[in-house]
C-alpha cells in the first residue's frame, strides 16, 4: 500500500478497538484513495482480492483494478451503512492485467468517508 499518493496519505489509526491503516489527508479534495501494487504478478488470470474494513460512515466505496479493458475497471460499491463495525468483502476479479495501470498501482481502493480504515488485504489466484 503506497503511503502517500496525492490522492490521499495513509497512516496507521485506531478503528473499531483496533489498529488499521486509515486515510488522514489528501492534496485533492475529496479524493480519499488507497493505491496497492502487487509485489509480482499472479499465475492466474483470475484472483480474489479480500478487503477487511471499518464502516465508520455511511456512503460508499469502489474497487478499481488494472484490467484487460484497461486501467480502472470498477467493481460493485461496498455500501456503507455506518454501523461501526469489521466487515469483509471478497471481489472476483476476472481479467486482472496488473501491470500498473492505476496509476503506477494494479488496484485502489476509494472513495473512502472519514472514518473509513483497512485492516487487511490478500490477493490470491483463483
Amino acid at each position: 500500500m503506497r503511503r502517500d499518493s496525492g490522492e490521499g496519505k495513509v497512516e496507521v489509526i485506531e478503528a473499531g478497538g483496533r489498529y488499521a491503516a486509515g486515510m488522514v489527508d489528501s492534496k485533492i479534495e475529496g479524493a480519499h484513495y488507497y493505491y496497492f501494487k502487487l509485489a509480482e504478478k499472479p499465475k492466474a488470470e483470475t484472483v480474489d482480492i479480500s478487503v477487511e474494513y471499518f464502516d465508520a460512515a455511511e456512503g460508499t466505496v469502489t474497487l478499481s483494478y488494472d484490467g484487460a479493458q484497461g486501467g480502472f475497471m470498477k467493481c460493485p460499491e461496498i455500501q456503507l451503512t455506518g454501523g461501526h463495525t469489521w466487515n469483509l468483502i471478497v471481489f472476483r476479479i476476472p481479467d486482472g492485467k496488473w501491470t500498473g495501470g492505476c496509476n503506477g498501482a494494479d488496484f485502489r481502493i476509494g472513495n473512502a468517508p472519514a472514518g473509513f480504515a483497512i485492516g487487511a488485504v490478500a490477493v490470491r489466484a483463483v
